[in-house]
């Protein structure tokens, strides 16, 4: 993949035996166009440059979307977990332990009133990835039957603009904020990591590869695509 800049505008062009016309894709502000193998730099800027406007006013509702889902760390406020909304529910007192119970994300400070929420978040964050770590391990058993690869390793990170990366030994790197998204795209996420195992490139080969175990895998890309902004604390 390359990075390009028009007009302040800056894009990732990722080019693909796969496609056989330009698509544009914005998640998270972030645009990537997507094109055969044989379009040029400059044929990639006039595709940018006739659709300019579009693009800008796509990624400024974007940003704009994420500044106002900030999360407000006290009681009552909504936070997503495997694709449903949970209310937090703070104790001020307790041991710091963190759960789901009474269909409510309850938090039990161990610092009384005098918690901040930059703390009540690591609480919160903790628990998200001691929840995504269980899970996607498990997700991963499943799949790596399924695609027929070995794992030798998962490990968590907060990427800004991937959901999850791999090598060829097998070492699978997730997004750990997945967790707020449903088992389904999780899922999609792992089967793709999965078979970059044995496809490097997103070939026809490759793709084939994810529809052969997904088959509705498009459809769990395009939500990914549309929501993935919102997976966020």
């Amino acid at each position: 993949m390359t990075a390009s800049t028009l007009n302040d505008l800056t894009y990732t062009i990722r080019r693909t035996e796969r496609r056989r016309t330009a698509s544009l894709q914005i998640v998270n502000g972030l645009v990537t166009v997507v094109v055969p193998t044989t379009l040029s730099d400059e044929q990639v800027s006039k595709i940018v440059s006739s659709r300019l406007k579009e693009i800008q006013k796509t990624v400024a509702q974007q940003r704009q979307v994420m500044r106002k889902t900030e999360s407000e760390f006290v009681s009552g406020h909504g936070f997503m977990y495997l694709g449903r909304t949970y209310r937090l529910k703070i104790y001020r007192t307790g041991s710091g332990q963190t759960g789901l119970r009474n269909g409510r994300i309850e938090i039990w400070s161990s610092h009384g009133l005098n918690q901040t929420d930059s703390e009540i978040k690591q609480s919160l964050t903790n628990w998200y990835q001691s929840r995504a770590e269980e899970k996607f391990q498990e997700r991963l058993k499943i799949y790596a039957n399924k695609v027929g690869v070995s794992v030798s390793s998962l490990s968590l990170r907060d990427m800004k603009t991937k959901w999850g990366s791999c090598t060829t030994k097998g070492k699978i790197t997730l997004n750990w904020r997945l967790i707020l998204a449903p088992t389904r795209i999780i899922d999609y996420v792992i089967v793709h990591e999965l078979c970059h195992v044995v496809c490097h490139d997103h070939s026809r080969k490759f793709w084939s590869k994810v529809m052969r175990v997904l088959p509705d895998y498009e459809q769990r890309r395009d939500w990914l695509n549309q929501y993935g902004h919102l997976l966020t604390l």
